[in-house]
C-alpha cells in the first residue's frame, strides 16, 4: 500500500471512479480483477509488470539506476521474470511478431471493453473514457503473458445520446476541480 495523496474530497471521488468501472467490468477478462473497495482503498490482483516493463526490457537492462541500500542497480533480464509458452518462448515480448500482435490485442481488449462493456449483461453499458491511458496503465501477467487495462481514477463516462434529437453529440462529463459540478464537453 502506498500513500502517496492527501485524502481530500477530489482523491476519494477518483478512487470512487476506479472502483465503480473495475466492479462494473468485474466480468472483463481485460481490465484488473477487483476483489473489494473501502474509501481510498482498492484490492486488486497483484501483477507487478507493467507493459512498459515490457516494451523498454531491453533498455532497462542496460541503464544502471541508483539505490541507496544497494548502489547502482540494472533491471534483471526479461527472461529472469517473464514466463515461457510450451513451445520455450516468452509468453509477452516485443522481440517478435507474434508477440508485438498479442500485446497489441491485450491492449485492444481492455480499450474495447471500457468503451463497449464486456457484453454479458443485458443492462446498457455507457462508454467510459480512461482520460490517462499511457504503458504503465496496462498490467502484464508474468506468468500468463495477459494485458489487462488499470488505473481508471480519472476516467470519464461519457452521456447517452439524445434519441429525440439526431444531431445531439456524445458530450462527456468533465468535473472541475473539487468535483462539485459538471459540465459537457464537445
Amino acid at each position: 500500500m502506498k500513500r502517496e495523496h492527501e485524502y481530500d474530497q477530489r482523491n476519494f471521488q477518483r478512487h470512487r471512479r476506479d472502483a465503480l468501472v473495475m466492479e462494473r467490468l468485474s466480468s472483463s477478462h481485460h481490465l484488473v480483477p477487483i476483489y473489494g473497495y473501502c474509501a481510498n482503498t482498492v484490492l486488486t490482483q497483484a501483477i507487478s509488470h507493467t507493459l512498459d516493463d515490457v516494451i523498454y526490457a531491453r533498455e532497462n537492462e542496460q541503464k544502471k539506476k541508483w539505490n541507496p541500500r544497494n548502489g547502482y542497480q540494472t533491471k534483471p533480464p526479461l527472461e529472469s521474470w517473464m514466463g515461457k509458452d510450451e513451445n520455450g518462448e516468452l509468453v509477452a515480448t516485443r522481440e517478435t511478431e507474434l508477440g508485438r500482435v498479442q500485446l497489441a490485442l491485450g491492449v485492444f481488449r481492455g480499450l474495447m471493453d471500457l468503451h463497449e462493456g464486456d457484453g454479458t449483461t443485458d443492462m446498457e453499458w455507457l462508454p467510459v473514457v480512461h482520460a490517462d491511458l499511457q504503458a504503465k496503465q496496462y498490467l502484464i501477467d508474468s506468468d500468463t503473458g495477459k494485458v489487462y487495462l488499470n488505473d481508471f481514477n480519472r476516467c470519464r463516462f461519457i452521456a447517452k445520446k439524445d434519441s429525440r434529437s439526431p444531431d445531439a453529440s456524445n458530450a462527456t462529463l468533465a468535473t472541475n476541480k473539487d468535483a462539485t459540478d459538471a459540465t459537457p464537453i464537445e
